[in-house]
């Protein structure tokens, strides 16, 4: 072997061990890099339920509901959440998790809340008129099963002063008010969403949160 047959050995070997050492960082900074996404996205995911949860992170042990257990629903688990009992019978209410929800919240606010225990739910749409006001379409829609395909129900149009000019959506009402198109949004506050949940056992009551 010649002198320059050798240093170029010795330089392919210097190569291959830089790349053999490049190459097992690059794998393990990728697997760490997996691995702190993989714990990542769980502890956001968890940090959304709780900032967000899903009114089923509430209700679904339903046999509380059943028996009228309602200090059990683990509410304490969710930051700025709360939820309110209506016996649909005699619209009163059975039971409030505080006090500021007590006093927000009536039976009568419930035609605007979507049920998450069905497959319903309000659609509200904003378009710009021809003299540049505002007109606020409201739908009910939902998924058909007969037909397998998404299906609007019922709609009606409420112009700048959300009177309701068109539709049969709210046959007794003539207008509505800001804060029940929040409602029909799934508005509650700035901090909060609502939804309401349907059940029956002695009686039919109405959850929402």
């Amino acid at each position: 072997m010649d002198w320059g047959t050798g240093l170029m050995m010795k330089l392919f070997k210097k190569w291959y061990s830089l790349t053999g050492l490049l190459v097992a960082l690059l794998l393990i900074y990728t697997i760490s890099l997996l691995v702190y996404r993989a714990v990542f996205e769980s502890m956001e995911t968890q940090r959304m339920m709780n900032a967000f949860p899903n009114l089923w992170n509430v209700v679904e042990d339903t046999e509380i509901l059943e028996q009228e257990r309602y200090e059990d629903i683990p509410i304490h688990q969710f930051p700025h959440s709360a939820f309110i009992v209506f016996d649909k019978d005699d619209k009163s209410v059975l039971y409030a998790s505080d006090e500021k929800i007590l006093q927000n919240i009536y039976y009568e606010d419930l035609e605007f809340i979507n049920d998450f225990s069905t497959n319903r739910y309000f659609n509200v749409s904003k378009i710009i008129n021809k003299d540049q006001t505002p007109l606020y379409i409201i739908s009910q829609e939902g998924y058909d099963e007969e037909d397998s395909m998404n299906a609007i129900y019922d709609r009606c149009v409420l112009n700048s002063q959300y009177e309701i000019i068109e539709g049969d959506l709210f046959p007794n009402r003539k207008s509505l008010n800001k804060r029940e198109l929040n409602f029909l949004q799934g508005l509650y506050d700035k901090k909060m969403n609502v939804e309401k949940y349907s059940y029956s056992n002695r009686l039919t009551f109405n959850l929402l949160i």
